[in-house]
């Protein structure tokens, strides 16, 4: 369900603003922002990268909709960093939901392996991992540059348009 949509008209400017507004706790709220952050297009510290993830869990966003965890490889895309930066963060900042994921690379034999991705969800990884470097390194390229790469995501564009597009259903907050 979607959170309304107010309208807020400024007389003195003639402008309208459109807002949503949702029921946040607090871990969400934070996500939301720590999510924003990623796509404004500046580069961000591995510090900020950090406190996006700690986020992303704190807001239990690596919880699948069945209660199952995230694997590193799925979340890494949220996040930005590889999986590999992912798991030593979780086993850093978050020791039992790091042992609770389990499998060997987690030093736990005995814990159960997590379950692998299916094919699509893990390209969809990938692909949302190349748009999200894209957008955290615009800045550093020349004109021509910026050029080149905006040929090549219209090209992509085209494409997924011609293989067919549609909206996932809006996430409840």
């Amino acid at each position: 369900m979607k959170p309304p949509k107010f309208h807020f008209a400024c007389p003195a400017r003639g402008r309208v603003v459109l807002a949503r507004v949702a029921s946040l706790n607090k871990n969400q709220a934070r996500w939301i922002a720590a999510k924003a952050n990623l796509g404004h297009g500046l580069q961000l510290k591995t510090k900020e990268f950090r406190a996006v993830f700690q986020a992303f869990i704190k807001a239990k966003q690596n919880i699948k909709a069945d209660g199952s965890l995230m694997s590193y490889r799925e979340i890494a895309p949220h996040i930005g960093k590889p999986h590999t930066t992912i798991r030593t963060w979780m086993l850093k900042d978050f020791p039992t939901t790091a042992k609770r994921m389990g499998g060997d690379e987690h030093g736990d034999p005995q814990a159960e392996k997590p379950e692998l991705p299916d094919a699509r969800e893990e390209h969809l990884a990938v692909c949302m991992e190349a748009v999200l470097n894209v957008t955290q390194r615009v800045d550093i390229l020349t004109p021509e540059g910026r050029w080149k790469v905006a040929q090549e995501m219209e090209g992509t564009l085209a494409l997924l348009r011609q293989h067919g597009l549609q909206e996932p259903a809006p996430e409840d907050f």
